[in-house]
């Protein structure tokens, strides 16, 4: 639902366990009014949506996430410094270790578990 309209995910490379997404964030959606008006961040759960459609299109599906073991959330986005996020992402059979990226600063580390959408 964000995608192509908050965010546009381009691969930009992969190894035998890893995979990369530019998450190239629209700096000027509407969302940063709300949140927050005099200093705008981007909120947790669209990294998290980033992710998740990340690890959607490494699996040619789309995915839910089953249970989230953790997430840490280590930075704040502010899109009045921030076009773009790396996403680092290693899943197989059901489990995924990621990362989102700002530069060299780490803004997100995850641990989880997910299935398919529809299952």
């Amino acid at each position: 639902m964000l995608r192509n309209r908050l965010y546009t995910l381009i691969p930009i490379d992969s190894a035998d366990d890893e995979i990369r997404f530019a998450a190239r964030l629209d700096t000027s959606y509407p969302i940063f009014a709300g949140h927050f008006p005099t200093r705008p961040i981007l909120p947790g759960v669209c990294t998290l949506t980033m992710l998740r459609d990340g690890i959607s299109l490494l699996e040619g599906r789309p995915i839910r996430f089953d249970r989230i073991r953790e997430c840490k959330f280590t930075a704040p986005v502010d899109p009045r410094t921030t076009d773009s996020l790396e996403l680092r992402i290693s899943a197989s059979e059901g489990t995924v270790h990621a990362s989102a990226v700002d530069g060299e600063r780490i803004v997100l580390k995850l641990k989880a578990t997910y299935t398919s959408q529809h299952e």
